[in-house]
């Protein structure tokens, strides 16, 4: 076993780690394009878990770098330092595909929070109109609009 090989190891379950992040990053783009409110609330809730295991995650990387390298060093320096071989190989792999899912969550981060304000907007919009009006706007059980007129009528008194 190389000296690395804990590192690595561990860069393999950060990696993999990521990878659910992105996955749930994906779901939540598509329950905000079908406006999956439940399913919404469930990936964020989830993703909060996330966010608390990927602070716990790069803590440990921190330290098992350190514990290589006392120097605070870049991915790219960190690497550069390495002899070549087997290790530098998998490690430059592995920061490769780290840094690829890093890009695509902010990707994925990005287009949801673009989507989730332009749906704001639009609800804000329809119930700023001046020509929304609840009451006018209820249907009744034949399918047409209620009459809403001022006959002093009461649901009660019709039947």
């Amino acid at each position: 076993m190389g000296a690395y090989s804990e590192y690595i190891a561990f860069m393999e379950k950060y990696r993999d780690e990521l990878t659910e992040v992105e996955k749930n990053e994906r779901a939540k783009r598509q329950a905000l394009l079908e406006s999956d409110m439940a399913k919404l609330e469930t990936i964020i809730s989830t993703q909060q878990a996330q966010t608390m295991k990927l602070r716990s995650l790069e803590d440990k990387r921190i330290q098992l770098q350190e514990a290589l390298s006392p120097e605070t060093l870049t991915a790219r320096e960190f690497l550069a330092g390495m002899d070549e071989g087997e290790d530098k190989r998998r490690l430059t792999a592995l920061v490769r595909e780290i840094t690829a899912l890093t890009e695509s969550i902010k990707e994925q981060n990005k287009q949801a929070l673009e989507l989730a304000q332009t749906n704001f907007k639009i609800l804000e919009t329809v119930l700023q109109k001046d020509s929304f009006n609840q009451e006018k706007n209820v249907y009744g059980p034949s399918g047409g609009r209620r009459d809403t007129g001022t006959s002093g009528k009461t649901f009660a008194g019709e039947v």
